[in-house]
């Protein structure tokens, strides 16, 4: 028998092999704890969202799961350490509607092409919410009042060139009106600021307030959603009132490109069985945000979109040449 004809038998055994092997691996993963890297600190949202995922997949899918927090750069810290790993699905990201506008910046040291966009969890939709004691009932309260006394009302939200200014600003290209913003470091703030009546109107998702809103401090006036919140079936939509605005601000998960796209389908599988569960379901009421799913390329698709969006956003408001 001839080396040559042992060597080739030799490869062909080791290729069955790594063939098989990469079977087994797709069809048994996770077969150690994965890493969910959060790009923010405890107890915000997108953490409480990770948090109970990773949770959910331990009870209902079998996973040993790791969160780390890795807060810094606006996102890019954790992406960076996430991108420094190996693409086996073993490092997961967490990941918001904020990383568009941080692509949008092209201040990150990644692009969306490094990224595998593997699905989103949740949308939770910017809504506009007034004080208790305003006069406005509807968006087109407001704007009316706004085409008769200009720049009469103050708005708030998070940042100059934040997801909740960008509704805003689409907002203003619909009706015209001009009325100042005021930016605050957090939309928590923002809340206090509408409770304490320092400015008239706010823009953030009604999770950041939901106990006053509950309570009757606070008043939604419209979501910018395609349909009415489940959540706020009484609140009209935008669209509803005659504004074509319907942008939900998603949170999910992204990885390092390259993940097989076995080992890609059994994590989105195990995910589905996770957020059937009734701990996910619990968690999704309390917080009263609705689960969305977009997986792999329609994701990244999205994500693209948004970017181009969002740059066109920033340079409107002077945030970006």
């Amino acid at each position: 028998m001839s080396v040559r004809f042992l060597r080739t038998a030799a490869a062909a055994l080791s290729l069955a092999a790594m063939v098989a092997a990469g079977s087994a691996t797709a069809a048994d993963f996770p077969t150690k704890p994965v890493k969910f890297v959060v790009h923010a600190g405890a107890g915000g949202p997108i953490d409480g969202a990770i948090r109970n995922i990773a949770a959910a997949l331990e009870k209902e899918a079998g996973w040993k799961t790791v969160v780390e927090n890795r807060p810094g750069g606006g996102g890019a810290v954790a992406i960076a350490y996430g991108l420094s790993q190996p693409a086996d699905g073993y490092t997961l990201i967490s990941a918001t509607g904020s990383l568009t506008f941080q692509l949008a910046r092209g201040t990150a040291p990644f692009t969306a092409d490094d990224l595998a966009f593997v699905r989103t969890l949740q949308g939770d939709p910017c809504a506009v919410l007034v004080h208790k004691d305003s006069p406005f009932k509807t968006v087109k309260d407001l704007v009316a009042h706004l085409k008769k006394e200009p720049r009469s009302v103050k708005m708030g939200g998070f940042s100059a060139g934040s997801f909740q200014r960008f509704i805003y600003s689409q907002l203003q290209k619909e009706t015209g009106i001009d009325a100042p913003w005021i930016p605050f470091d957090s939309a928590k703030e923002a809340s206090v600021a509408l409770l304490g009546q320092h400015i008239d109107v706010a823009f953030f998702s009604p999770s950041t307030a939901v106990s006053q809103i509950e309570a009757g401090e606070l008043r939604v006036i419209g979501i910018a959603s395609e349909e009415r919140s489940q959540f706020f079936p009484d609140v009209p939509t935008l669209k509803e009132q005659g504004y074509d605005i319907a942008n939900p601000f998603w949170r999910g998960i992204v990885a390092k490109k390259g993940i097989p796209a076995d080992v890609l389908a059994k994590i989105n599988a195990d995910i589905d069985t996770a957020v059937a569960g009734p701990d996910w379901k619990a968690y999704m009421n309390n917080f009263k945000v609705d689960s969305i799913k977009i997986m792999g390329e329609p994701f990244a698709e999205l994500a693209k979109k948004e970017v181009a969006d969002r740059r066109d956003f920033l340079r409107e408001v002077g945030l970006l040449k």
